[in-house]
């Protein structure tokens, strides 16, 4: 049978237990709903036993080891034969047989067809539609045996056209499962192969991005921070050479090497101020914070508190930068991670440092394995540690996220 190793145990223990709460329920019917019951207690002690010692067996945790893929086959093979066998071993002991006598035919068949239903539908969704047909052919074969050797001659050809129907009716069934239980598989394999190749055309574009930013870094330093420093080791070794010779000339380049210094200090500046976010160098940090977790919130639709003074002392801009970055990544992970109702975000100026709190009521996680394949908290660390901050994190699955930044507040 084609089922999945992480379903070895599940299954048959799922199958055992419905088959002995189906028993419990048949029996707590006819023993408080109906006068007379038409099976004696004896029957239904040894028939629940039976449903109890196959649930017992899917307990046992040596078993899967042991038979490996045979035992989800073993056990709904049993499932599907204890009943017959057990309803046709037992019978001829009790005082009330033959078994064609009404009302047992009925009660015997509301006992055992319901299990064998039961197994032949799970075998077909996760087996193939061959495993089912043989399921039926093994279980309506020995049900036709077993039967034919307790009823009349005359009776025996109505008898074994009957269960040929029930079977052919239960095959039915079990191939209509198959075929959409193979339709869910091809759906779930196509999904999986349609997000593979979505997240291959996003790393894809997340490579690109970064390698087009790269280059105009490049770029920008090429004009900027190489074209001076180019020229000032030329006017210093310029003076250098007339160090000795001509000392009024050599200070003269030690000069125009000072300007040259300062012109692509301002030059390289100006470079990296043009990395700078967009909405941080228009709004400002308090307004760029606040406009980033307003559009986060009308887009996952999640409740926002926010507390950001209006005014925030001047700071540098690569720990203005800092800020901006953790809220910015902080939010994102609330939007596509947390599965979060509200969003509590506040932005404070105390002894000396600049405070940024994002607490979410998500699904959390494990902190220890928020690193395995994501760079989103090492990067915000990362930022933290370069500008002399710090960056905790507290969460527990199931208890939300609270990531809290704390930089120093350095006036320009």
């Amino acid at each position: 049978m084609n089922i999945h190793r992480q379903d070895f145990r599940r299954l048959p223990k799922a199958a055992a237990l419905m088959w002995c709460g189906y028993f419990l329920l048949v029996a707590l019917i006819e023993r408080y709903l109906v006068v007379q019951a038409p099976l004696p207690t004896d029957y239904n002690i040894i028939y629940g036993g039976a449903a109890i010692v196959l649930l017992s067996l899917t307990y046992m945790p040596v078993l899967p080891g042991k038979l490996g893929r045979a035992y989800p086959a073993l056990m709904l093979g049993i499932m599907g034969l204890l009943p017959i066998v057990v309803t046709y071993s037992v019978l001829p002991s009790l005082s009330w047989f033959p078994l064609v006598t009404l009302p047992t035919v009925p009660a015997v068949v509301i006992r055992h067809l319901p299990p064998v239903l039961l197994a032949t539908l799970l075998v077909a969704w996760f087996a193939r539609w061959q495993h089912v047909l043989i399921f039926v052919v093994i279980t309506t074969t020995v049900d036709i045996v077993l039967m034919l050797g307790y009823v009349p001659t005359a009776a025996r050809v109505p008898t074994a056209v009957t269960m040929l129907l029930m079977g052919a009716v239960v095959f039915a069934l079990g191939f209509l499962i198959n075929r959409l239980a193979e339709r869910l598989r091809q759906q779930q394999t196509l999904l999986e192969e349609t997000n593979a190749q979505l997240q291959d055309y996003a790393n894809t574009r997340d490579d690109l991005v970064i390698s087009r930013e790269r280059n105009r870094l490049a770029r920008a330093l090429h004009d900027t921070l190489a074209h001076a420093l180019s020229g000032l080791i030329v006017q210093l070794e310029a003076a250098n050479a007339y160090w000795d010779v001509e000392p009024d000339i050599a200070r003269d380049l030690l000069e125009q090497s000072v300007e040259t210094a300062r012109s692509g200090l301002q030059e390289t500046r100006r470079a990296i101020k043009a990395l700078r976010s967009q909405q941080l160098e228009d709004l400002g940090l308090a307004l760029a914070v606040k406009a980033l977790a307003e559009t986060a919130a009308e887009r996952a639709a999640f409740d926002l508190t926010l507390d950001i003074p209006q005014q925030l002392p001047h700071i540098e801009d690569d720990i203005e930068q800092c800020i901006y970055r953790v809220a910015q990544e902080g939010i994102a992970n609330v939007v596509h991670h947390a599965q979060a109702q509200h969003l509590n975000l506040y932005m404070v100026s105390a002894n000396e440092s600049i405070l940024l709190s994002i607490e979410d009521d998500g699904v959390g996680f494990a902190p220890q394995n928020a690193t395995n394949g994501h760079f989103g908290v090492p990067g915000m660390k990362e930022r933290a540690r370069l500008v002399g901050g710090e960056l905790e994190i507290s969460s527990q699955p199931g208890r939300g996220t609270t990531v809290t930044l704390s930089v120093p507040q350095v006036t320009r």
